[in-house]
């Protein structure tokens, strides 16, 4: 598979393709890529690079380093949290939350690249408080703000109910409105525009499944065109 590199037995290179970047010092355009080490069978790697591809497309991808939980979520809260971003009370609330809770527990220094979700369970399984409480911590762990005048889980739950469909998760949408755009044969380029993908291959990696048919139904045409 594209992207995946055995080192030895059991040890692979997954390479993510993180767009391009201009260098401040040449003003040329670069490409950015990581290299990640995963062990395992190769079909793990696969599923690994497909998990990490679509954390790419959503913004949550961490690239590789040592910061730990505590020092991602004091500069996620400056960057992503601090007003004019959100509310004032919001920022109070979600600052008061990893100084006083998250900051001396356990899970504060575990670098957060190798923070697993049975850590945040036994973190939030001490978590004291409501189970509003309990939300709001595990919504700053997973590093999400997800404000109060947000569209919120169980609205989204009502919404789905009404309309009668399928039960998905809200990020769900943009996955399935990806794959019916690509479905319904809109070029690969404007699906990815819309996505905001850096690059078309990025959109070709992670939305494979929808694109077979595509496959297809071009060979279908060239057939026609070639046999009348």
């Amino acid at each position: 598979m594209k992207g995946i590199r055995q080192r030895y037995p059991g040890s692979f290179s997954i390479i993510i393709e993180l767009g391009y970047e201009v260098d401040p010092a040449t003003g040329k355009r670069t490409r950015r890529q990581r290299w990640v080490t995963f062990r395992g069978t190769r079909k793990e790697a696969e599923a690994k690079r497909i998990e990490l591809l679509a954390a790419v497309n959503t913004g949550t991808f961490a690239e590789p380093s040592k910061v730990t939980l505590i020092e991602w979520l004091r500069t996620w809260l400056k960057t992503s949290v601090a007003p004019p971003m959100r509310r004032p009370a919001t920022h109070r609330v979600y600052a008061s939350i990893i100084e006083k809770h998250i900051a001396p527990s356990r899970i504060a220094l575990i670098p957060l690249q190798r923070l697993r979700g049975t850590d945040l369970e036994r973190y939030l399984a001490d978590v004291p408080g409501a189970a509003a409480s309990v939300a709001v911590h595990h919504a700053i762990s997973a590093g999400r703000c997800a404000g109060r005048s947000t569209l919120g889980n169980a609205r989204f739950v009502e919404l789905v109910a009404k309309a009668g469909v399928k039960r998905i998760k809200f990020h769900g949408l943009r996955h399935t409105c990806a794959t019916l755009l690509l479905q319904a044969g809109t070029p690969v380029h404007v699906v990815a525009r819309r996505l905001g993908h850096a690059n078309v291959g990025m959109t070709l990696n992670v939305y494979a499944h929808a694109t077979r048919g595509m496959q297809e139904d071009a060979a279908a045409r060239l057939g026609a065109l070639l046999h009348g």
